[in-house]
């Protein structure tokens, strides 16, 4: 067998099983960056209306990235296992730091953004922002408001399956 062979033959198997898209012809799932889908009519669309009501790209815990701030503030936290194992469930993890990570969140380049040091006016604007972008703020335990210690925004789709994936964590043995 050729090298030429060869390479087609691992080819094939990268891309086993998967469709094109219908627009591009790309094999893997493009990212799509915009935030607003055209419409036919009024509720007449192809599935997608506002990138935080639903998403071509993420749509699954699985596929999300999540945006934290220091990890150093997170191991020191009783959130730590939680953030492992919600790390483990997730595709890819950034430490982008406190406002642009929430920000990513509110324009869909993001699904998820936690901290676990702030202050009410730390998040009182990005509260606004991620809800009118269709997305969820709470603190790290699920409840509403900004006045705890934590914040934790999703896309509003992943937001119970994440705090449920922090929650499902073993505790350490450290």
């Amino acid at each position: 067998m050729s090298s030429k062979d060869s390479f087609r033959n691992a080819t094939l198997a990268i891309h086993g099983g998967l469709s094109p898209d219908p627009a591009t012809g790309a094999i893997l799932t493009p990212i799509y960056q915009s935030t607003t889908f055209v419409q036919e009519a009024v509720g007449v669309h192809k599935g997608f209306t506002y990138s935080r009501a639903a998403n071509p790209t993420v749509d699954a815990l699985e596929r999300a990235l999540v945006v934290h701030s220091s990890v150093n503030f997170l191991r020191k936290s009783r959130y730590w296992d939680g953030f492992l194992h919600l790390a483990d469930r997730t595709q890819v993890q950034r430490g982008l730091g406190d406002f642009s990570a929430y920000l990513w969140v509110a324009e869909g380049q993001g699904e998820i953004a936690l901290s676990t040091t702030v202050k009410a006016w730390d998040v009182a604007a990005l509260k606004i922002l991620i809800e009118e972008a269709g997305g969820r703020l709470t603190d790290l335990d699920g409840r509403t408001g900004i006045y705890g210690s934590t914040v934790f925004a999703s896309n509003g789709l992943l937001h119970d399956a994440a705090l449920a994936a922090m929650r499902a964590a073993p505790p350490s043995s450290a």
